[in-house]
């Protein structure tokens, strides 16, 4: 039985005919931590052999190569996060079109006896939140993917003693990460819920005050404060109240 996917790696799907370029951004990422790392050498190399031993015409080189290898990341840095932001914005429009294909085979039944409001919450501001973590998050995800074995690689070049000093560091550094990612999705799901409610409420709220207000008018609802009241308190319930 094969394992069911979960959480981001369900987009892979959307990655179909990109996966080439899916790779040339990876190797992108590579040159630019190999840029970053190679700038960390360059600079020992200056203070050892420039600096320590007063020979500027070594100096100058090393300054020269630096240059163009900041240069060269740079480059590299804003290809990765406009490649990355391309390929995220494809499976955001790939996962709008299945969802609009979904909603369009859906009977009336199923309109009928949802509420208004949660479709429009998963539609909008869930799909929305999935974009900002495509186009913000995963250049920042590659570069470090990427960043971190090669520093672990600098790091044992310029000091072994050194490297395993500082991957000391490392399994706590997981764990703690691996718990803070499951606390953060659980609480995410929280949120995405009470923005549902609240979104469902505010839309069936304003249509239920259009269909009120094409009935003839009472003065008992002209009153700013009896418009305000029925909708208000129920929003802060929702907020306040944890969903079950």
């Amino acid at each position: 039985m094969s394992r069911q996917r979960t959480g981001m790696t369900r987009l892979g799907r959307y990655l179909e005919g990109r996966w080439l370029f899916a790779l040339f951004m990876v190797v992108i990422a590579t040159g630019s931590a190999a840029a970053q790392a190679g700038g960390w050498l360059l600079v020992r190399e200056a203070i050892d052999e420039g600096i320590a031993k007063g020979d500027e015409r070594t100096l100058s080189i090393v300054v020269g190569i630096y240059i163009v290898i900041n240069l060269v990341g740079w480059l590299c840095q804003v290809s990765l996060i406009r490649g990355l932001a391309n390929i995220g914005q494809g499976i955001v429009l790939g996962l709008r079109r299945d969802l609009f294909d979904h909603l369009t085979s859906l009977s009336l039944r199923y309109f009928s006896e949802q509420r208004a409001g949660w479709i429009i919450a998963r539609l909008t501001s869930d799909v929305d939140a999935i974009s900002d973590a495509l186009s913000q998050g995963l250049p920042t995800l590659v570069s470090n993917v990427v960043l971190l074995p090669t520093t672990l690689i600098v790091l044992f070049i310029v000091d072994w003693r050194l490297a395993l000093v500082a991957m000391v560091i490392l399994p706590p550094t997981m764990i703690a990460t691996r718990w803070f990612q499951k606390s953060s999705a659980v609480a995410q799901l929280e949120v995405r819920n009470r923005i549902a409610a609240v979104t469902a409420h505010v839309a069936e709220s304003v249509s239920g005050m259009a269909i009120t207000n094409s009935s003839p008018p009472k003065r008992a609802a002209t009153s700013p404060g009896l418009m305000r009241r029925p909708i208000m308190r129920p929003i802060c319930a929702i907020v306040r109240e944890p969903t079950r």
